[in-house]
């Protein structure tokens, strides 16, 4: 259990070190490999698949969950467009040397029925020229 564990924090470091996120679901083969590493009755074999198993395991899921977090986005149609929201500022603005931002809790729109399918909160962010 404990090479498993160490093996899947080795795979999500290096997908934190990898320039972008993998095209292939490398979780469901590690899976494979993990179901491969219960056929084998050598114990340096068994280890062998268990390691990589993690290795895949925690790459695929990290992917995965970055991949979730990613996804959520603006379409493209509202770019640039002004979008009239109402909601809630939920803290005190951050002055930065070159901007002010605060987050902003997204109730209502009138661009969409639900607020939540798009996005729930916002960064709004003022550069220094429209101080």
């Amino acid at each position: 259990m404990r090479l498993f564990v160490l093996a899947w924090l080795a795979g999500a470091i290096a997908l934190q070190r990898a320039a972008g996120l993998p095209e292939f679901a490398w979780g469901a083969l590690g899976l494979a490999a993990l179901l491969a590493g219960l056929l084998f009755r050598n114990t340096t074999l068994r280890a062998g698949a268990v390691v990589a198993a993690g290795i895949l395991c925690g790459f695929g899921y990290c992917a995965w969950r970055a991949e979730l977090c990613l996804a959520d986005e603006l379409p493209v149609r509202w770019e640039g467009a002004d979008i009239p929201v109402t909601g809630i500022v939920e803290g005190l603005p951050q002055v930065g040397e070159a901007n002010t931002r605060f987050l902003f809790a997204v109730e209502a729109s009138a661009a969409f029925k639900s607020a939540s399918a798009v996005f729930r909160r916002a960064c709004i962010c003022s550069t220094s020229a429209f101080r």
